[in-house]
């Protein structure tokens, strides 16, 4: 994933796609990668076949519902063929999943919008999790504060101790984010 996510920061769209369908074959539909490879897809300007993927994925794992939400919000706003209906079911849906949300799909939210420059909903997201000590959540702080180290300076002060203490040495994206 550290490898994704690196492409995805470096907008090495492409390479992104390639190496998903490498990790496909070995994880067997994974839905972190299908959801990666959808954004991917749609950041490198092919939002209908990214609407698609997410669309699929979507009717397999539900306890994804508010990730992937965000994620055709995104999309059919950069489609630029927006469909007021479809986006006043999408924002219902939206409003309904976050109800009951798990940490991951917030972590993946968070981690979706900090692609999009969009800090404010990174934060938000990161605050909708249960562990804020989850080594994903400390990744995304760090990356947070590289990219928008003024936007987000109080609230990371507010989660440094339990970034130094509870990121490890495991998680290669915090790391990179650590070492950069």
């Amino acid at each position: 994933m550290a490898l994704m996510f690196y492409n995805l920061r470096e907008k090495f769209y492409f390479d992104t796609i390639e190496n998903a369908s490498k990790f496909e074959s070995h994880l067997k539909n994974d839905p972190h990668i299908l959801f990666w490879t959808a954004c991917a897809t749609g950041l490198s300007g092919k939002h209908q076949q990214a609407i698609e993927k997410l669309e699929g994925l979507k009717t397999n794992h539900r306890h994804l519902d508010y990730a992937i939400i965000n994620a055709l919000i995104w999309l059919h706003e950069q489609s630029g063929l927006v469909d007021n209906d479809e986006m006043e079911v999408l924002e219902r849906n939206l409003n309904i999943a976050k109800e009951c949300t798990s940490s991951e799909a917030a972590l993946l939210s968070a981690r979706l919008f900090l692609l999009l420059g969009r800090y404010s909903e990174t934060i938000q997201n990161l605050q909708m999790t249960d562990d804020p000590e989850l080594p994903e959540n400390c990744s995304i702080h760090l990356w947070l504060n590289l990219k928008a180290p003024d936007f987000c300076i109080n609230n990371l002060l507010n989660h440094k101790k339990t970034i130094s203490t509870h990121a490890t040495n495991s998680n290669i994206d915090y790391l990179m984010a650590q070492a950069k």
